[in-house]
């Protein structure tokens, strides 16, 4: 019987964790179809995370001082585990119960698998639908969300690190810990020279309260220069896709210091972006109408 190992980091997450794990552990098929290998990491929580984590048969590691980010968590998680498959989840991600099923039966096309996900936005109360949506599972052949990765293209396969699963050939795959919370350095290793399959099913949902990492600055600047040396290593073997993804990244930065009102700094990057009819609108709203825009549409969920 296969093994899924599930790799999750926690930090001071003892509002989130409970339901996390019990979503994990009440998956259709455990101990008929897998068994399950749960991975703790706990980052020096200080708050009751470790005695709720005491109620479930998991391998907990604790890390003595706060790293900063999951991404060392996530390293010793990749190092430990051992099961033939690997899932990565954050702490306040909800499974649906028959995710592991549905993306095991999935491994028989491609040794990495992804699916959609909701995102339930607690503080609005609005929830939006990412990927899931496709007609039929679908085989992406080697190399295809490589590049649609390099070229920042949100039209073709969802990739979303928690709504993975992949095979433990990958596990020399570790994420980067200069930053300690950036993954896209991560997932373009992952799909270089790979094929890879999503299925028909939404998978998970994902909890945000307003207060998420994308809307923080400084995790802001650092994903922008990061993504920028990153695709930079790629230019000359893949000069149109990288070139799509440097215009992409400028283009998010702008739009993050446009939705915190930054219009100013808005404006340099939307520039850098190139021209299209999307950056044009938005930057002739940083004149006029920006107030109006930013109420109703959300650009960081």
């Amino acid at each position: 019987m296969k093994i899924v190992s599930v790799i999750i980091c926690t930090y001071n997450s003892d509002k989130t964790i409970k339901e996390t794990l019990k979503s994990i552990f009440n998956q259709n098929g455990v101990d008929e179809l897998f068994k399950l290998e749960v991975i703790v990491i706990d980052d020096a929580s200080t708050d009751n995370t470790i005695n709720i984590l005491s109620e479930f048969p998991i391998r907990l590691i604790q890390n003595k001082l706060n790293s900063g980010g999951p991404n060392k968590g996530r390293n010793i998680g990749l190092e430990v585990a051992n099961g033939e498959y690997i899932c990565i989840t954050d702490h306040d991600d909800i499974w649906m119960k028959n995710k592991i099923q549905i993306q095991l039966e999935a491994t028989s096309l491609a040794p990495i698998v992804s699916g959609g996900f909701k995102v339930q936005n607690i503080k609005n109360n609005k929830t939006t639908i990412r990927g899931g949506q496709i007609e039929k599972t679908t085989v992406f052949d080697t190399n295809k969300t490589f590049k649609q990765l390099l070229s920042k293209d949100y039209s073709g396969q969802t990739v979303y690190l928690s709504g993975l699963l992949f095979h433990k050939d990958f596990k020399w795959n570790r994420f980067e810990e200069r930053f300690g919370f950036l993954d896209f350095d991560w997932g373009v290793r992952l799909f270089e020279n790979n094929r890879s399959v999503e299925v028909q099913e939404l998978l998970f949902t994902r909890i945000i309260d307003g207060q998420n990492l994308s809307l923080n600055e400084n995790y802001r600047i650092k994903d922008y220069e990061e993504g920028l040396n990153i695709l930079k290593t790629y230019e000359k073997k893949y000069p149109k896709e990288t070139k799509m993804g440097i215009n992409k990244i400028h283009g998010t930065l702008a739009r993050y210091y446009y939705f915190v009102g930054n219009l100013e700094k808005a404006r340099v990057f939307f520039k850098l972006a190139g021209f299209n009819l999307k950056n044009g609108l938005f930057y002739l709203t940083t004149f006029f109408g920006h107030k109006i825009v930013r109420k109703y549409f959300h650009f960081f969920v």
